[in-house]
């Protein structure tokens, strides 16, 4: 008699654990996937920026920053260029990355 009281309880505690104790977990992405890049411009004049994946176009003035917030873990090609500067080059942007380029 004293087994039948402990055999109920203990299919009760497992019926439980089996559909209530075992959840999937999701899988979080830190920093929101995203990166970031700060650009500073200390040329002679203004810099154009071009973004080619994102088809965005900004200038920046002489001994100015401008930051912008990308999708993480993706190569971005930039396309710099002043009256006496130029560069083309492609930089990989990791998740939480926070990127300071120098344009001097």
């Amino acid at each position: 008699m004293k087994k039948s009281h402990l055999i109920i309880p203990g299919i009760l505690a497992l019926t439980f654990l089996i559909f209530f104790g075992c959840k999937k977990k999701e899988t979080v992405q830190p920093c929101d996937n995203t990166g970031r890049i700060c650009i500073t411009n200390k040329l002679d004049s203004t810099a154009t920026i071009q973004i080619m994946q994102m088809n965005h176009i900004f200038d920046i003035e002489k001994d100015f920053m401008n930051c912008l917030v990308v999708t993480g873990d993706n190569p971005y090609n930039f396309k710099i260029s002043s009256n006496t500067f130029y560069l083309d080059t492609t930089i990989m942007i990791l998740s939480c990355d926070d990127i300071q380029l120098l344009l001097e």
